[in-house]
């Protein structure tokens, strides 16, 4: 994605270009997963051992 978006040249920084959302959108989905991560891990340990997770997300 990211070499699309530098082969788009100045006009994928513009918002409403289908480039831009797309970057916008991948980048945006990595920093969800990085953010998440810390928090998953205590119930993830738990199911691991047979524990009930503790937590409910939904």
């Amino acid at each position: 994605m990211d070499l699309m978006y530098a082969w788009g040249g100045g006009s994928s920084l513009f918002q409403g270009n289908r480039l831009e959302r797309c970057f916008r959108d991948v980048h945006a989905a990595g920093q969800h997963i990085a953010v998440a991560t810390q928090s998953n891990l205590e119930p993830i340990g738990r199911v691991l051992f047979g524990l009930d997770p503790g937590t409910s997300r939904f």
